[in-house]
């Protein structure tokens, strides 16, 4: 039997509604479908996939269904946005039996940056469960389309990009900064050196001894410490006065930042 009488032959028993002898549906499917697509099974099913007098799958009804995919190709984002419209099929094969995984890559050989993210410095040595973790995935309709499918602890889909939507509970800041982006002080190595910070930029300048003093003696540490709104307009705010208010005018009227003990 040609193609095209196989077509004929599928739009025919679809008219008509009857269902086909098990010989007939064997020859129009090529094998089994698998877990994830065994609601689809059987031969009036066909054209959810498929389009008649076409061969092959038809990518615009995979996003149609799979909308946590076809969203995020058309916002440009995430892998998927990167490939070929029509190439679903290249990479989730179907009809190979009901135990065949249609997600399947070398996690070892992926290049990260083709989604848009690339890993460097620390996030490089991380293992990909360690990010791709079902209570990190943030995207609602990949949420819900997974948790539907049984399948969010495989899916890498759906997770923030921001540092906050993984690091949120590891930062010392709570609300002080507000939208301001974790990028504009830290990147993706050793978070305590915030390495893009530079103190020249606040209303207090570190010159002097205080440009060796360790930023934690100042802020504090964990959960307690204060990055915003530190007192700092005199040097009492950090420092006692040995004088006990005997001296009349500003510390800095005899003092500079280079030691108590030099004198103007």
């Amino acid at each position: 039997m040609t193609r095209g009488a196989c077509f004929l032959l599928v739009g025919l028993v679809l008219a008509v509604g009857v269902t086909p002898a098990p010989g007939v549906a064997q020859l129009l499917s090529p094998g089994r479908l698998a877990v994830a697509h065994a609601d689809l099974e059987g031969i009036r099913n066909c054209t959810e996939c498929h389009q008649l007098g076409k061969a092959g799958v038809s990518a615009e009804r995979c996003v149609a269904c799979h909308t946590e995919i076809g969203t995020r190709v058309a916002r440009g984002s995430g892998y998927h946005a990167t490939v070929e419209a029509d190439a679903c099929a290249s990479c989730h094969q179907e009809h190979l039996g009901t135990d065949f995984h249609l997600v399947r890559f070398d996690t070892t050989s992926f290049d990260h940056t083709e989604v848009g993210f690339g890993l460097d410095l620390s996030h490089a040595a991380v293992a990909c469960r360690d990010c791709h973790a079902q209570n990190k995935v943030r995207d609602p309709l990949v949420l819900a389309r997974k948790t539907d499918a049984g399948a969010l602890a495989r899916t890498y889909l759906g997770l923030p990009t921001e540092c906050a939507g993984c690091h949120r509970d590891e930062s010392p800041h709570g609300d002080q900064f507000g939208a301001q982006a974790c990028a504009e002080c830290h990147d993706a190595g050793d978070w305590e050196s915030a390495s893009a910070f530079d103190h020249a930029r606040t209303d207090f300048p570190l010159d002097g001894l205080h440009a060796g003093v360790d930023c934690a003696d100042c802020h504090g540490t964990g959960a307690t410490a204060r990055y915003e709104g530190l007192p700092a307009a005199a040097c009492s705010d950090c420092h006692a006065d040995p004088h006990d208010g005997a001296m009349e005018g500003t510390c800095s009227g005899c003092h500079d930042t280079g030691g108590w003990h030099a004198l103007r």
